[in-house]
C-alpha cells in the first residue's frame, strides 16, 4: 500500500483552491409560515431532522430546531429574522 505524504501547505491549497460550498452543502427543507407547527414537527421526526426553515414572503427567514418544537408552551421558536412559531396558534407566524 503506498502511503502519501501531504505537507500542511498542500492540504492548504486543497481547501483554499478546491473545496466550495457546494461541496458540503445540502438543501435546507423550509415551510411557510402559515404551515401547521405540528406537521412540522411530525415532517421533521419522520426524517429526523434537527432544523427546517421557515420562509416568509417566500424567503428563508429563519430557522426552527425540532426541540424547540416539542415544546407546546406557545412562546416563539424560531430563530433569526424576527420570525417566529406560534405553537399555541397551531401554525408557524412571523411577526416581520
Amino acid at each position: 500500500m503506498k502511503h502519501l505524504k501531504s505537507s500542511a501547505e498542500d492540504l492548504r491549497e486543497l481547501f483554499d483552491q478546491n473545496i466550495t460550498v457546494r461541496h458540503v452543502a445540502e438543501p435546507l427543507t423550509s415551510f411557510d409560515t402559515d404551515y401547521p407547527a405540528s406537521a412540522v414537527r411530525l415532517f421533521m421526526e419522520e426524517r429526523d431532522y434537527d432544523v427546517v426553515g421557515v420562509r416568509h414572503d417566500g424567503l428563508v427567514s429563519g430557522y426552527v430546531k425540532r426541540s424547540d418544537l416539542n415544546r407546546t408552551t406557545g412562546h416563539s421558536y424560531t430563530q433569526a429574522a424576527s420570525c417566529e412559531i406560534s405553537s399555541g396558534a397551531g401554525c408557524i407566524a412571523c411577526s416581520a
